[in-house]
């Protein structure tokens, strides 16, 4: 997936795929559809993310889900790299007696910081590239696109569907043949008893509290893309700052980032100059209280030196 665009259809695609294993076992009495929301922008180039959504706060969830039957599906997606297009993707899927995980074959190489900490390293045999675990040196089950391994997923789901009769009475009689020799191994190396229904009761109140549907993951997604939209108008302003080290990189990274979550762009700062000048930039930045005194200071003055014809541009000390 290349873009926050691709995201959202991979939410939505990863919802059908789990529905859909749930759906080969038990009849679903309700089901939800969610529309697609296209935008023009889901093929800008991506910067850093913005960090309040890599945080969840478990303590506020004004929507909480009311009860009822639902499909869990729990998604964590991180980026690695500077434009959204090296992404750690793994799709997974777990029900009492079956189990489904794959990675998304990264489009570009992982930097040494992305290896270490999802302890995966892109190989390649021959002209293949292909995932490698760093723990157990094994080649990890991988696709190209996520599409791809939800497609795949679908077809076995509708195979399975169609011969869950005779599976489930094959199952039975190989469970009865292996009663005698699979109990003494269950009970030795089963560390967690089976959940009681008090128990799944409890889990899923619990659950309700912080879970949100899926409507949501894509209300936050859209908002992240309009700071990512934001966030890359602003890339003129920081321009010497990402020709310099990676410490002033950094920095600029940081100003572009809390200047878009406060809802400005290139534009909206360069009217803000022509109408107040310096003393209107520097109300408004005194106002961002995620930066430093100096921090604020120095960003005052980059802003202040770039809109302004008369000054030279601001060169990181």
């Amino acid at each position: 997936m290349s873009s926050t665009c691709d995201r959202r259809k991979y939410l939505l695609s990863l919802h059908k795929m789990v529905v859909g294993l749930d759906e080969s076992k038990v009849g679903v009495d309700e089901e939800q559809h969610y529309e697609d929301s296209s935008s023009d922008e889901c093929d800008t180039p991506a910067g850093v993310l913005s960090s309040k959504f890599d945080k969840t706060d478990l303590s506020i969830n004004t929507n909480p889900l009311p009860h009822g039957k639902y499909t869990l599906i729990g998604i964590d997606i991180d980026t690695t790299g500077r434009r959204l297009i090296d992404e750690i993707v793994q799709i997974s899927a777990f029900t009492p007696d079956k189990q489904y995980a794959q990675y998304i074959m990264p489009l570009m190489n992982l930097n040494p910081a992305a290896r270490q900490r999802h302890q995966v390293r892109v190989i390649t045999v021959g002209f293949f590239r292909m995932l490698k675990s760093m723990q157990t040196y094994q080649v990890t089950n991988s696709s190209s696109t996520a599409e791809d391994a939800v497609k795949v997923e679908g077809d076995k789901t509708t195979e399975n569907a169609e011969n869950s009769e005779e599976d489930n009475a094959q199952k039975e009689s190989e469970k009865k043949e292996g009663a005698d020799v699979a109990a003494p191994a269950t009970s030795t190396s089963s560390a967690s008893r089976p959940l009681t229904e008090e128990d799944r009761e409890k889990m899923c109140t619990v659950l309700c509290e912080y879970a949100s549907p899926i409507s949501n993951e894509i209300s936050e997604l859209d908002e992240q893309e309009k700071i990512l939209v934001r966030q890359n108008s602003l890339r003129p302003v920081f321009l010497l700052y990402f020709k310099t080290t990676i410490y002033h990189r950094v920095k600029a990274v940081t100003y572009r980032r809390v200047l878009a979550e406060s809802g400005h762009d290139y534009e909206s700062l360069r009217q803000l100059w022509q109408e107040k000048k310096r003393e209107g930039m520097e109300a408004t930045i005194n106002e961002i209280s995620e930066l430093k005194e100096d921090e604020r200071t120095e960003l005052v003055e980059l802003l202040d030196c770039h809109y302004d014809p008369d000054k030279q541009a601001f060169k990181p000390i």
